[in-house]
């Protein structure tokens, strides 16, 4: 039985659930979750925030490059969250970083009339690299985050996802 847990990357309106490496206690899940919600780097065993990125532009091209502040570990879990101001007009195509990884599609998400896409990515068991870029077919203005978390399966890390979206003039926490 795979350990589950871990912790849930959340961007938007997702949601994503990883597994533990095997032997992960739920200790040190607990520990985790609770640094996490207390924005504390001092969780330890389990699975940890490392590092995280960002990049958003003012005119529309067809590709957006985030880099990390210092290279990401070998072996590590890339998570990346975009929103894409086409709706589902204009989708991510890919993403891709400077060590040539493979990454996933975990959903996508937006409101028919609605001028915005969100995405989110993963790449598990990650090579170390420095840049990641999301290329849409045509040009598009793009925000994207992507971190990096150390302390997760490397393979088949991702355990259930769940989006939505929603628009709303008086938005609520729910």
């Amino acid at each position: 039985m795979r350990a589950r847990i871990l912790f849930i990357a959340v961007s938007c309106s997702f949601a994503a659930m990883w597994c533990a490496p095997a032997g992960a206690s739920a200790a040190a899940a607990a520990r985790t979750a609770t640094a996490a919600r207390a924005g504390s780097a001092a969780a330890t065993g389990g699975a940890q925030l490392v590092q995280s990125a960002g990049a958003s532009e003012q005119s529309a091209a067809n590709s957006l490059t985030a880099a990390f502040p210092a290279p990401t570990g070998a072996g590590n879990l890339l998570v990346l969250s975009a929103s894409v101001y086409t709706g589902t007009s204009n989708r991510i195509t890919s993403v891709t970083d400077s060590a040539g990884g493979t990454w996933t599609r975990i959903g996508a998400y937006a409101i028919s009339g609605h001028n915005s896409d969100g995405e989110m990515w993963y790449s598990p068991n990650a090579r170390a690299t420095t840049r990641v870029t999301v290329h849409t077919a045509a040009a598009a203005v793009v925000a994207l985050g992507v971190q990096e978390f150390s302390g997760v399966a490397t393979a088949s890390p991702l355990e259930v996802a769940a989006g939505t979206s929603k628009s709303s003039v008086s938005p609520a926490p729910g």
